[in-house]
């Protein structure tokens, strides 16, 4: 996805700026919060260092005789970080579908250039419309959840009817509309904090619908029948529903209380630094 718009109205430059993650500024009250996925930094994602060794030493296989023709010292540099490169690769693959689908929704023809794996995945996107009929409600709208204190955007809210009986179905029988909260995913994994992702998004009391340019009007949460990621990749095509929706949020609203005091701390931290600046303490 690309940077939302709300979230580049953020106040970076302030002091109380957060420095990692991203954050968004209310439109209406000015207050600054951060993100849904901001917050999931928390997570742990122990599972990625793994994933980080493996892809260093696929990019040392494939760069090998560029290494060897190096210094030690410079191979060391070269590949230290190589697996960065991998994980902006993917993330570019999904903001590449999540645009063109954005783009067909709304009907803006803003449509990216895609690679060979997102015309593969965008395949796979027309597969799904041929089982469902999706009417897009909104696309990429940011909501508020005050309880939390985070904002977010989901990619969509939309009318989903299932055209087959099959498992792809949100629940329903064929013929049967639902309305359903939408997100995009095309990692590989289906992992946790997605469902503690779609839970936050689900809970917030507030929705955030541009009305015109750069214009936000809130408005109290729509109805949602079912809460959704739509899996797609270039060899696969499925929602899934994501369940336990009330036990993911707690989930979640812990981690924000976590994320909160930590920022506290750090507050604190730097207070604390300053007022010994201040005195002339030099240890």
């Amino acid at each position: 996805m690309a940077q939302p718009k709300l979230s580049k109205l953020s106040l970076w430059g302030d002091a109380n700026a957060w420095k990692e993650g991203r954050a968004y500024r209310h439109p209406v009250t000015r207050e600054q919060f951060p993100s849904v996925t901001t917050v999931l930094k928390l997570v742990d994602k122990s599972a990625l260092a793994q994933w980080a060794a493996d892809n260093a030493i696929l990019w040392a296989i494939e760069n090998g005789d560029m290494l060897n023709s190096r210094s030690p010292e410079a191979a060391f540099t070269a590949g230290r970080f190589a697996w960065n490169r991998v994980r902006d690769e993917r993330a570019e693959v999904g903001t590449g579908v999540h645009e063109t689908v954005e783009a067909l929704h709304t009907q803006s023809w803003a449509f990216p250039v895609l690679d060979e794996e997102q015309q593969l995945i965008m395949k796979q996107w027309e597969l799904l419309n041929e089982d469902h009929l999706i009417v897009p409600l909104l696309s990429e709208f940011t909501v508020f959840n005050k309880t939390a204190g985070v904002m977010g955007t989901a990619d969509g809210y939309w009318e989903v009817t299932c055209l087959h009986d099959g498992p792809t179905c949100l629940g329903q029988g064929a013929g049967e509309m639902v309305l359903a909260l939408i997100d995009l995913k095309t990692s590989k994994n289906h992992w946790p904090e997605h469902d503690y992702q779609l839970a936050a998004l689900w809970g917030a009391g507030e929705w955030l619908i541009e009305t015109s340019d750069m214009v936000w009007t809130p408005e109290p949460a729509r109805h949602v029948d079912k809460v959704a990621i739509v899996h797609l990749r270039a060899d696969k095509r499925k929602f899934i529903l994501v369940d336990s929706l009330v036990q993911n949020l707690d989930i979640f609203d812990a981690y924000a209380g976590v994320w909160y005091a930590l920022e506290a701390k750090k507050a604190k931290l730097k207070d604390d630094k300053t007022e010994v600046l201040a005195s002339g303490f030099t240890g």
